[in-house]
């Protein structure tokens, strides 16, 4: 997705609404300001700079309901398949997404089991495909092939 159309998407997340039973609710309900998350020895955390652009647009919050931005989601994965890749956000299922720091792909890290899956090429990517899909994360992430994730 290009700077542009992140823009875009950014406007329409901030400004849109979605209906449930009763009434309507902010599509993004936004719980405070971004800052870099401290990495515990005195530095700070490095964050892509995707995912950082985003944060700083939009602050810490939640995407309809199913996704949650926070500064504790923030950290670096340090062993397996995906090491060295930050973990920027969680769903309501407790599974986590996970960014590359050097070619930017977002991967989906399954609580339930330990598996994981390339979801997009980008945050861009991501962002539009989840907006595309109205935002059923779990139907889309449901559908992913997984491959077994050695945490050891």
């Amino acid at each position: 997705m290009a700077e542009t159309q992140i823009n875009d998407f950014i406007a329409r997340l901030m400004t849109g609404k979605r209906k449930t039973w009763l009434r309507t609710h902010p599509l993004f309900k936004r719980f405070g300001p971004y800052h870099r998350p401290s990495a515990g020895t005195g530095g700070e955390m490095p964050v892509p700079e995707s995912v950082e652009a985003f944060l700083t647009a939009t602050g810490y919050g939640d995407i309809a309901e199913v996704l949650s931005f926070r500064a504790e989601w923030i950290h670096v994965i340090d062993r397996g398949e995906l090491a060295g890749h930050v973990i920027f956000a969680q769903d309501d299922g407790g599974n986590h997404y996970a960014c590359s720091t050097s070619d930017k792909q977002i991967f989906f890290v399954s609580r339930r089991s330990p598996e994981y899956a390339l979801i997009a090429t980008s945050l861009g990517d991501f962002l539009e495909e989840l907006e595309r899909r109205r935002f059923d994360l779990e139907g889309w992430t449901n559908g992913l092939e997984l491959k077994a994730y050695n945490w050891e």
